[in-house]
């Protein structure tokens, strides 16, 4: 008996090794030629290390995410560390003005805001959607989100670095004054699309929502427009060589597809979209019953959008 019970202690004590291996670090595969780790530490989930693999999956290099983050150097002393590894910053003698320089796109103007603290962390955005193969482009984001003594946020800004499909740094995206929101690129690595700010906005001190896209080339904003209500969230996405916003309002959504090469904006209201097969270079394409039915029509944009130049 005593054997017995050896045994089955051996046995779940391998098993909650495993596990907690497994759930220690995990590969998430963004693309064939690209994955990300995920670790499990500090209390909770966050992305750990960048893969960039070659067309015989063999390791070409590999970026440290919490390495790289701008933030951690600024001089402000620590406090403690959030769930992402990443530590807190006692601000309580700073100024908001000495951290968020232009606060004009706000939604409150206010000077007499106390500080508590600030803490940083990483996102990873890839485009476009629904791809196959490889990627060419990966962007990580990095945000430093500033809180006052009362737990409100009131102040953001982030950092985006683009990488190529070979691990290397092509773009170092600075915004000071907010947060870089769904960031994308096209796979030429042209353009850099992304929104930022809300339009509801509690008692968040945020900016009001934007939509921007930026040319990588010529380094300048080509489109930068405040989204006003209904309108409560954007989204940037690419899908077929596609460049669009989403734009969410309550019960409906406007798509606006952008043709930067003519300067076009093709714009539409949806009430419905659960229909939708494929968004493509002609129009969006659904399904007559359902997303998965054969028999499909094609909201072309020359025939079914309106039409905007830029």
């Amino acid at each position: 008996m005593k054997k017995i019970k050896l045994m089955l202690l051996v046995v779940l004590g391998l098993l909650i090794c495993s596990n907690y291996l497994q759930a220690e670090r995990s590969n998430y595969e963004l693309a064939r030629n690209i994955e990300v780790t995920l670790r499990e530490d500090h209390g909770g989930n966050y992305w750990s290390t960048i893969i960039f693999k070659d067309s015989l999956s063999n390791i070409i290099s590999t970026f440290n995410i919490a390495e790289n983050n701008p933030f951690l150097d600024l001089g402000y002393p620590t406090t403690s560390t959030n769930i992402y590894g990443y530590p807190r910053f006692d601000l309580t003698n700073y100024n908001i003005n000495d951290i968020i320089q232009d606060r004009t796109i706000y939604n409150i103007q206010n000077d007499d805001i106390e500080l508590e603290n600030a803490t940083t962390l990483a996102n990873i955005s890839s485009a476009p959607v629904r791809h196959k193969g490889d990627l060419n482009y990966v962007i990580v984001t990095y945000f430093f989100v500033i809180y006052s003594n009362n737990g409100l946020q009131v102040g953001k800004k982030s950092t985006s670095l683009i990488l190529n499909k070979k691990g290397e740094i092509t773009n170092r995206m600075e915004f000071p004054n907010y947060t870089c929101i769904h960031p994308t690129i096209t796979q030429d690595g042209k353009y850099f699309a992304f929104t930022y700010g809300r339009t509801n906005f509690g008692q968040i001190l945020i900016p009001k929502l934007h939509i921007q896209i930026y040319d990588l080339e010529n380094n300048k904003i080509i489109i930068e427009r405040e989204v006003e209500d209904p309108y409560y969230k954007a989204a940037s996405l690419i899908e077929n060589g596609i460049l669009m916003f989403n734009l969410s309002a309550s019960n409906y959504s406007e798509d606006k597809v952008f043709d930067l090469e003519n300067g076009i904006i093709y714009s539409k209201i949806y009430y419905n979209q659960s229909k939708l097969k494929a968004r493509t270079k002609q129009g969006f394409i659904f399904g007559v019953e359902s997303r998965n039915d054969d028999n499909t029509y094609i909201d072309t944009y020359e025939d079914k959008f309106e039409k905007e130049n830029f």
